[in-house]
């Protein structure tokens, strides 16, 4: 380490920059309103730092004696809370661009190794961002914690020189990065002695890696971009330094071209920072016995093989997510006889999870025994019930844009409830003090104060979608607006709710269609319930024959996904990217509807279904797993042949139905250029090598002629000079996107195009 940097470093834990005095080799700080005074020696190897009677390496004094992260140490490890049982999941491994610029990834048979692997090596010159991704409750924060803990016990061992800090972002209202990480250290793990700038400082020189969790809710969340540009704001602030940990669900890297890209755009072009990914796989048959081996179950085999043979499916969630598999063992250690159990999940394997939650939701209700003197009731509360409480504190949770509520909070929620319910107080006080012990909840402390949270965030979003779907069966508009006002719902939340609509007697599916699109008049275009109300009216109608029509709705991403829909019209609607994947449209029309990207993988059904008038962006052809080598066309003739090949019928603006006619000149060209733009999805700049490797054979063509285009169009600029350059992008990716759309496939107008914007 250098003197400068030394000095940049330990100026930034003073309580006052000036108050940090370099005087002839002693230094003299106020850190905390606490004198420090230290010797500095410049040796062959480095600064060293003499303190408290001590000589230690610069490095060393700034970890142990200026941060305490000996003490950031012993929380993490007394505080983090990793399962007792934690098997390590497999996964995919994607290594950065430099290594695997064609992208195809290598299978993991550990994940946790894996990933303390990843993190330990860090390369000089860059930051490193490690992306996380797996579905909902297929163990992300399990895993996080695990290794979070097994790094701190190695740091006391002396083992490892580098923490890695949970940093908890979802479920929450946007927050900056540092009051997050403020957040994290003094709440959660009661640590006050770090200035964010500080904190800064210790991720730059490898001592602390911060592990971001829940980071798609403050992508989806944010219209605005405010997460897009905290996010690049702190990449920004490392200097092309440091390693971050970044944990998000798998959708999100399926998000369209555009709205990955506006993600690096708040990335400054000098900045070095280079992308990889950890997939984790869902649970297979060998980490089901393992777990359950684990867990002391008393036959696991049996186990494993009685829920197959119930339950029909290998494959089925039950069987493969770690959420689920958690509660399924529990049960089957309560219980000698789980066929009524799994019977009954296994009846529905659309309405599985509810099935799943109801049945331990009946064990519960014959636990909460009724011990308040004379009742005609045995029980505390009936099974509706207790889904009606539990809907009241997902939806108050909801509000407060929280995971968990505090006690008071929860005893204001149950007191509305009695109230409503007409309750007796003895009702009330047995359930208040049984509320933190209920089988889908859990106590938390936080900062000395006592919370109640889900057990799991699947259970909190079931039952956030219970609650908006009593509030539509009940026509409360007040509820229902502040449900989809607030911030996009996920897809459990959605599940949930149209199933309650579409099993309530008195619903119609067609009043609730008429019903939201009556909420929706004067909402802004953009506004999220507009985004809800759309993906909920496909939930509702999904899988049945009746006719029904939408009009003027904005979809998320995936609307389509995995949708049987018919006899649907659908008009003056707006669709973000959507996969086509395992999609039935039969008999349905789009008219006058944009679509910003269709993906199409050859496994959808579309029959008897038009597209008239509409305006298609791009479509993607995916072919095998390999996502970085799709095919994308922009060029409206490739759209209308794709589109028809997918079993479309494209009616064009006069009326006819077919492909439009249109020559394209370098058509080729823009294909490369599409190509070579992603590649900037997973670093800021590229090697040539790399774009070598990734563009095949095709590379000369390109970097001959194509790249010195992009170059005098000021899209990209070149540093360092023949087979050592580096290309950066110097365009805004999000207006060079915009700008391949309008090409329309031809290379000459997108360099037209793209000089102008």
């Amino acid at each position: 380490m250098q003197f400068p940097d030394f000095k940049r470093i330990v100026t930034s834990f003073a309580d006052q920059s000036a108050s940090a005095d370099f005087d002839h080799g002693k230094l003299t700080m106020i850190v905390r309103d606490e004198i420090i005074e230290a010797r500095i020696q410049q040796r062959p190897d480095g600064i060293r730092v003499e303190s408290n009677g001590a000589v230690m390496s610069a490095e060393q004094w700034i970890r142990e004696d200026l941060a305490k992260l000996p003490l950031l140490a012993e929380r993490i490890y007394s505080l983090v809370s990793p399962p007792d049982s934690f098997v390590a999941p497999s996964g995919a491994f994607l290594d950065r661009i430099e290594k695997d610029p064609i992208g195809r990834g290598g299978n993991v048979a550990n994940a946790l190794e894996e990933m303390r692997r990843i993190l330990d090596e860090r390369p000089a010159g860059m930051t490193s961002v490690l992306y996380l991704t797996s579905e909902a409750g297929e163990g992300k924060t399990s895993l996080i914690e695990k290794v979070a803990v097994d790094q701190a016990l190695s740091y006391k061992r002396k083992a490892s020189k580098w923490l890695l800090l949970p940093v908890p972002l979802g479920g929450r209202p946007f927050l900056r990065f540092d009051d997050a990480v403020v957040a994290a250290l003094s709440n959660t793990f009661r640590f006050p002695f770090l200035y964010y700038s500080a904190f800064l400082e210790l991720v730059r020189l490898g001592a602390l890696v911060p592990a971001f969790d829940g980071f798609e809710e403050m992508i989806v969340d944010t219209k605005s971009g405010d997460a897009l540009s905290a996010f690049g704001n702190l990449v920004n602030e490392l200097h092309s330094g440091g390693t971050l940990l970044v944990a998000a669900r798998r959708a999100f890297f399926d998000l369209s071209f555009g709205a990955q890209t506006r993600l690096w755009d708040a990335v400054r072009r000098e900045r070095d920072v280079a992308l990889q990914r950890l997939s984790l796989n869902r649970w297979n048959r060998d980490v089901f016995l393992r777990y359950a081996e684990i867990r002391k179950v008393r036959n696991p085999r049996q186990l494993y093989e009685q829920a197959v043979a119930r339950l029909t499916n290998k494959e089925h969630p039950v069987l493969t997510r770690a959420v689920l598999i958690k509660r399924l063992v529990d049960v089957a250690k309560e219980s000698d006889d789980l066929t009524g159990f799994l019977a009954r999940i296994g009846e529905s394997q659309t309405d599985y999870f509810h099935d799943f939650v109801e049945t331990i939701v009946e064990r519960e209700v014959k636990v909460w025994k009724n011990t308040g003197g004379h009742s005609d009731h045995a029980w505390l509360l009936s099974l509706e019930e207790h889904h009606e409480m539990l809907s009241l504190l997902a939806y108050e949770m909801w509000l407060s844009s929280s995971e968990a509520l505090g006690l008071d909070v929860v005893r204001l929620v149950l007191e509305l409830f009695a109230e409503a319910r007409a309750k007796p107080p003895t009702i009330l006080r047995q359930v208040r003090d049984r509320i933190a012990d209920h089988s889908l909840l859990r106590s938390v402390k936080t900062g000395g104060r006592a919370l109640v949270s889900f057990d799991h965030e699947d259970f909190r979003a079931f039952y956030l979608g219970q609650a908006l779907g009593r509030a539509l069966a009940g026509e409360d508009s007040s509820t229902v607006k502040s449900i989809l006002d607030m911030r996009t719902l996920t897809a459990p939340v959605i599940s949930e709710a149209a199933r309650y609509v579409v099993k309530d007697a008195q619903c119609e599916r067609q009043d609730v269609l008429a019903y939201l699109q009556l909420l929706l008049e004067g909402t802004l275009p953009v506004s999220f319930s507009r985004e809800n109300a759309g993906m909920l009216m496909l939930a509702i109608i999904h899988d049945t024959g009746e006719q029904h029509r939408i009009d003027d709705i904005s979809f998320a991403i995936d609307a389509l996904r995995e949708r049987r829909l018919s006899n649907l019209k659908v008009s003056d609607c707006y669709f973000a990217s959507t996969r086509l994947d395992h999609t039935e449209l039969v008999d349905c029309s789009f008219v006058d509807c944009r679509f910003e990207r269709l993906i199409v993988e050859r496994t959808e059904c579309v029959d008897n279904t038009k597209l008239v008038r509409c305006h298609v962006d791009s479509i993607a052809l995916v072919e095998g797993e390999n996502r970085e080598d799709r095919q994308e066309y922009f060029t409206p003739s490739h759209i209308d042949r794709e589109l028809e090949r997918a079993g479309f019928t494209v009616v064009l603006e006069n009326g006819e139905s077919g492909e439009m006619a249109e020559v394209i000149e370098n058509e080729e060209d823009l294909e490369l250029t599409e190509k070579f733009l992603r590649m900037f999805l997973r670093s800021t700049s590229l090697s040539e090598p790399a774009i070598h490797t990734r563009l095949g054979t095709r590379s000369g063509h390109f970097l001959n002629n194509v790249l010195p285009a992009l170059r005098q169009a000021k899209v990209i600029r070149i540093d360092g000079k023949p087979n050592i350059m580096r290309v950066r992008l110097v365009k805004s990716m999000t207006k060079v996107q915009s700008v391949l759309g309008k090409a329309r496939g031809s290379f000459s107008r997108f360099v037209s195009l793209v000089e102008a914007a």
